[in-house]
């Protein structure tokens, strides 16, 4: 078989004036596909190692704040706890609390190994140094460059195709005879249709220190927070949840288009109510609890039932955890579908710990501490309604 030799089939292509437009674009788009992947590799890499030391020192900063009397009175029950709390974020990899004379109190996660980088923050009490709190955040958190060749070549061969599709028919005359007209959608065709969607709006109520009572005394005030939550949520149908070791949960299903400004309305006349409780407590020389809540809405696929996604939930348990105390963090998808957000006094707040929201696209939420004086005296008068409904919420509970 006679075969001819491939060096003169080249140049003879190559002597054609589109296919030196083919190449003369692919070498062109592939230098400018490489600048801009290392580019982008080196911007996202800074971003990275930026978001890695704002959540470690965050973490660190707030789990030796809550770590204070614990350490003091050398509780490693509570120091484990709390540890393994925050452990609970994929980001991070172990924490370790120790004392002054690093006497290890209590270690979540396994041993961090040399390519971990470790924060650490000191636990002081009036000025005195009583240990330190130790975060080690995973090598691979908010690794977004895992495989670097695919995400450097993959654009990078993509634009030589399309270039070499351009340079060919910029160097060839195109016959208009050779137009393919588009096909001609029949008008008897059918769309199938979206599945329909529902938003699920969730309060969260956190009894941020819950886990300081007694094993009794909890009961007793978590029964006490489920009947006041019902009192105030069933003005607007909400179901009631309990999230254990946590709070409870408010689920709003959307009636109206003005939806999150009642349950924002809800949730401030629930801070009011549950101020009360602490107020009753405060006579029976109780500790003080420590309410925060969450606001957040998600939609998803309508099946029939109001139980929202649990990756919903967790997410505004954790609004709830990082909100100002007595304060509501309200999530950009809720406050984005408020009508006239000056009814409120707003202000925004952005935290690291935010970026693990899994329904959220943001790492900022919106804090609600008051309604307008005009909508504050409406609150007012709604409460004493309830009161009025429900004798015994003046009456102090027996722990």
């Amino acid at each position: 078989m006679n075969v001819k030799p491939m060096w003169p089939i080249l140049r003879e292509v190559l002597a054609k004036r589109r296919w030196q437009a083919a190449l003369l674009a692919v070498c062109a788009s592939l230098l400018t596909a490489l600048l801009l992947g290392v580019s982008w590799y080196r911007s996202v890499e800074g971003a990275r190692s930026a978001s890695m030391a704002q959540l470690g020192n965050a973490a660190a900063a707030q789990l030796a704040a809550l770590a204070i009397e614990p350490l003091i009175t050398l509780d490693r029950i509570r120091l484990a706890v709390l540890a393994t709390r925050m452990s609970e974020l994929p980001e991070l990899e172990s924490i370790t609390i120790v004392t002054v004379d690093d006497r290890i109190m209590a270690n979540a996660g396994p041993r961090a190994s040399a390519d971990v980088q470790l924060f650490t923050h000191a636990v002081e009490f009036e000025g005195a140094v009583a240990g330190y709190v130790q975060v080690a955040v995973a090598a691979d958190a908010f690794s977004e460059t895992r495989d670097v060749t695919t995400y450097l070549l993959l654009p990078a061969l993509i634009a030589a195709l399309l270039a070499a599709a351009g340079g060919y028919l910029l160097g060839l005359r195109i016959d208009p005879s050779m137009a393919i007209e588009p096909p001609v959608e029949d008008a008897g065709e059918t769309v199938a249709e979206r599945p329909a969607s529902v938003t699920h709006w969730l309060l969260a109520v956190n009894l941020f220190n819950l886990i300081t009572l007694a094993a009794q005394e909890r009961i007793t005030v978590l029964h006490d927070v489920r009947r006041r939550t019902t009192l105030v949520g069933r003005q607007h149908g909400a179901t009631l949840t309990e999230l254990p070791n946590a709070g409870v949960l408010l689920t709003f299903a959307q009636a109206d288009e003005d939806q999150c400004f009642k349950v924002l309305c809800t949730a401030l006349l629930l801070a009011e109510m549950l101020d009360e409780m602490n107020a009753l407590r405060h006579t029976a020389e109780r500790v003080e609890l420590k309410f925060r809540f969450g606001v957040h809405a998600a939609t998803r696929v309508n099946d029939g039932t109001r139980t929202p996604h649990p990756d919903a939930v967790a997410d505004a348990l954790m609004l709830s955890a990082v909100a100002p105390e007595g304060t509501i963090a309200t999530s950009r998808e809720a406050f984005e579908q408020l009508s006239r957000p000056e009814r409120f006094v707003v202000e925004e707040l952005a935290n690291p710990l935010l970026k693990t929201l899994s329904t959220s696209a943001h790492d900022q939420c919106v804090i609600v501490s008051a309604a307008a004086d005009a909508y504050g005296a409406a609150l007012d008068r709604q409460a004493e309604l309830l009161r009025a409904q429900d004798d015994s919420i003046s009456t102090p509970s027996t722990f």
